[in-house]
């Protein structure tokens, strides 16, 4: 946090020095620096929110070739792409062609759109809801994502967490699933305008 923002509580917020940190996934939004420890220690990853970015979740997994991956995000899925590979195939020949500058990004969404089904398959998984208080035909709950973890005592779940502005409201469950939780990354957002609650959360 550069130039600081207004109205958080810093007492509440003590870095710690800790060994051993690595960083997993891309260099840019995607990627966090993280206790391999903890990541070596956990037997399932709960990737909140990855959008077409599951850097994360793969590093993890090399990290650590044990954990599984439940991966939670609504705004994906198996038809886009799917939808993203036909268009890719059609793009690159035409751009190569036309436009040989879009050919690298349209051989990156090719590339990252296969890695999809190749990543979520028999051992990770993909749930196509968002993540909510109580569980619904179209959201679950973090208490439902830990018992699918496997969960029921030992602090053995990593949960990663980037849903954009949800995340305040989940704080409560996280807290009731403490036991089960060995190490939280979660990226809060809006800070600027929502100082209260992420006072609340913090504490």
């Amino acid at each position: 946090m550069t130039g600081g923002i207004e109205g958080i509580d810093r007492h509440q917020l003590r870095p710690i020095e800790h060994p051993g940190l690595i960083r997993l996934g891309l260099p840019r939004d995607g990627g966090y620096v993280v206790p391999e420890a903890e990541v070596r220690n956990a037997t399932v990853l709960l990737s909140l929110g990855m959008n077409q970015d599951w850097s994360f979740d793969r590093a993890f997994v090399a990290a650590n070739a044990g954990a599984r991956v439940i991966g939670v995000d609504h705004s994906v899925g198996p038809s886009l792409f799917a939808r993203q590979i036909a268009g890719s195939l059609l793009d690159i020949p035409l751009d190569s062609l036309r436009n040989r500058r879009h050919v690298r990004k349209d051989i990156a969404v090719l590339r990252n759109s296969i890695d999809y089904f190749l990543f979520f398959g028999a051992r990770h998984r993909h749930i196509r809801k968002r993540v909510a208080r109580n569980d619904s035909a179209s959201a679950v709950s973090v208490a439902s994502l830990c018992d699918m973890a496997g969960a029921n005592s030992g602090r053995t779940v990593f949960l990663k967490m980037d849903i954009e502005g949800a995340e305040y409201d989940l704080v409560p469950d996280i807290v009731g699933c403490e036991g089960r939780i060995n190490c939280l990354v979660v990226e809060f957002h809006a800070l600027s305008k929502r100082v209260g609650v992420f006072n609340r959360s913090v504490a």
